[in-house]
């Protein structure tokens, strides 16, 4: 390399995900280019070798610098041989790139060929190598014999010629492999790879054989990648989503009438997004069997959408027991087609009137969150209008962290920064004061149910949406999933006509009943008609999974309650959490997710049998049987024989 070639290159490493991170790195000190060990404003190059991980990192990487590009260690390793920097637009993770995510590896192909293919791979935004390992996608050969051919086949590794590549650049699409296999050769054809300088322009078809009906096959795409419409662009029946709300996976379709029978009053939204924005969001709400009135009729409004919770129309609608959310809780219905109370801080209106008042000059940045969550946590903290950077400086106030560990949350501990969790921001939102962080609320990292709703202020608002809920799937809906059926128990049967008259009677949910004590995620009593459908707490469940969860049992008429008063724990694996070893000891069954998801697709809670939670690796290593263990407990209660006396008097004969 030429002496300090790299000298105008400042770079971060994604080190794990490096092919020969060694060499990389001698080359980079040797060349002078400059190390930052977190991502910030300096870096000009993010230097990864993985595409997903590349793709997750793009978020990020853009809030610390707009102009900063994620290159693979290609960029340097060949501009290093070559005496130049080469473009680096060659080696980037750009999704329109033909073989964007693909990876190649050539067998019994001459130098000159591999040259020349390796160019065209890489200015589409392929891979390379000679390897033959578990990263490669496409196998280049002309033969349908030897060593890696057959490995290639084992392992569903696509085996194409080399005319593949050629034909798929000259039309600008992934051609269909199936009629490139080598097989389809001639015994002893060779295909001689023939690239002009108009290859690389669009012009000339240099393929060797005739194709048979060329097929476009899928392009590839990351299945985490969701898709951002905007409420303002909706119309005609189009679904909607706030233009600046959560983005959530387009999973399901909308149906027309999904607001049926709601009523709704807007305040605020006019004065923040302007009046045409807003008539956009009213003709989308009618397209969905939804209304809207000009003004607050306690009468008629079931429904109100405010920004923000100081407005006396938004008090008086609380003080009424009317269900108050925000624009992003209609997007979460409108996207997802469940109808559901709101979820998270920003399907609530905001404390805050215009921005936080911030007299310490609090900078935040945010590290450890991927995908739903991050873009949640940014939303929330971009809500209250404090500063908000993706990166990390020594003018950073607060790191909000999910989980121990990181650059970021190293640099934050040797600085003395403030690490906090989500809660800090939620109760922004819902206070409209920066907290005083006294307490270990603002503290605890790792925690599984950091975004559940357990500030005084979203428990009160979501009150009302109980009674409007069991209201709401007690009526006829068309809505795709809405629930057909019951939950049913051995222990509490009731025959139909019983049934329908307990769902069809609002009276009979208004009226307060004694209960046994029981309490919900919240911890609101349960009233008795709870009891009589499953009891649920989640463990081990992730933030995107938990969400999903969570609107299927509500949908079903579910409740999400505290560990010591479930009947069901659902989980994704054993682990050793507090709720878990609370349920173990209460809960009658313990499932994985899937069934949740089935109970979804059925309309009703199904039998828990196939469902059981089991994980053999773990109760092998801990010498115990979890089936077992629920049946003892359900039997005997560990301390059923034991009496605690809460003080001791000791007599003392002189």
């Amino acid at each position: 390399a030429t002496d300090k070639m790299f000298s105008s290159v400042t770079y971060y490493l994604q080190e794990k995900y490096i092919k020969d991170i060694v060499e990389l790195k001698r080359i980079l000190l040797d060349g002078g280019a400059k190390k930052e060990f977190y991502l910030s404003s300096l870096v000009q190059y993010v230097i990864c070798d993985d595409a997903n991980v590349a793709r997750r990192l793009e978020e990020e990487v853009k809030e610390a610098n707009p102009d900063a590009v994620i290159v693979k260690s290609d960029w340097i390793m060949l501009s290093s041989k070559c005496g130049a920097i080469l473009p680096h637009d060659l080696f980037t993770y750009a999704d329109e790139k033909l073989f964007s995510g693909l990876n190649f590896c050539p067998s019994g192909l001459s130098h000159a060929d591999c040259a020349k293919l390796w160019t065209l791979v890489q200015y589409n935004g392929g891979g390379w190598q000679k390897k033959l390992d578990s990263t490669v996608t496409h196998l280049v050969t002309c033969n349908s014999l030897g060593t890696r051919y057959q490995c290639a086949t084992e392992h569903g590794v696509s085996v194409v010629t080399p005319d593949w590549i050629l034909d798929s650049d000259v039309q600008a699409t992934r051609l269909s492999e199936s009629y490139y296999h080598p097989s389809l050769l001639g015994q002893n054809e060779q295909v001689e790879v023939v690239i002009s300088t108009e290859v690389l322009n669009g012009p000339g078809n240099h393929s060797k054989f005739t194709m048979l009906e060329p097929e476009v096959t899928a392009q590839y795409k990351n299945d985490m990648e969701v898709q951002e419409r905007g409420l303002s662009s909706a119309s005609n029946g189009e679904t909607a989503v706030a233009s600046n709300s959560l983005v959530e996976p387009k999973n399901r379709v909308v149906t027309s009438n999904i607001l049926q029978g709601i009523v709704f009053h807007m305040v605020d939204y006019s004065q923040c997004v302007g009046e045409e924005t807003t008539e956009k969001w009213k003709r989308v709400i009618r397209s969905h069997g939804g209304s809207i009135v000009d003004d607050y009729d306690p009468t008629v409004c079931t429904h109100l959408l405010a920004q923000r919770t100081s407005g006396k129309i938004c008090e008086k609608a609380l003080a009424d027991g009317k269900c108050v959310s925000s624009a992003y809780w209609l997007n979460s219905v409108l996207t997802t087609g469940v109808m559901c109370a709101p979820s998270n801080p920003l399907h609530f209106p905001t404390a805050c009137a215009n921005k936080v008042d911030n007299p310490h000059n609090c900078s935040i940045t945010l590290t450890n969150y991927l995908g739903i969550e991050r873009r949640l946590v940014k939303d929330m903290i971009k809500s209250t209008g404090l500063p908000y950077t993706g990166f990390l400086s020594k003018q950073t106030t607060h790191l909000i962290c999910k989980c121990v560990g990181g650059k970021k949350y190293e640099k934050a501990q040797e600085w003395g920064l403030k690490i906090v969790n989500s809660k800090f921001i939620c109760d922004i939102i819902f206070t409209g004061q920066i907290p005083d962080l006294s307490t270990e609320r603002h503290y605890v990292l790792n925690k599984e149910d950091e975004f559940i709703l357990t500030h005084p202020m979203a428990i009160h608002m979501l009150e009302p949406w109980k009674l409007y809920l069991h209201k709401y799937f007690s009526q006829p809906h068309s809505v795709e999933g809405a629930p057909q059926k019951r939950y049913r128990n051995s222990d509490n049967e009731e025959n139909d006509s019983t049934k329908k008259a307990r769902i069809g009677s609002s009276e009979a949910v208004a009226i307060e009943e004694k209960h046994d004590g029981g309490l919900d995620a919240q911890g609101t009593a349960l009233k008795p008609s709870v009891f009589k459908c499953p009891r649920i707490v989640f463990t081990g469940v992730s933030g995107a999974m938990m969400t999903k969860m969570k609107e299927i049992i509500n949908r079903l008429e579910g409740v999400e309650v505290d560990a010591k008063d479930c009947t069901h724990l659902v989980s994704s694996k054993l682990t050793r959490t507090i709720k878990f070893l609370c349920a173990i000891s209460v809960a009658k069954h313990m499932v994985t997710t899937s069934w949740i998801e089935k109970s979804g697709e059925a309309g009703y809670f199904v039998d828990e049998t196939g469902y059981e939670l089991r994980d053999q690796y773990t109760e092998h290593t801990y010498g115990f049987n979890i089936m077992s263990s629920l049946k003892q407990a359900q039997n005997k209660k560990l301390l059923q024989v034991f009496y605690v006396c809460m003080r001791l008097v000791t007599w003392i004969c002189c």
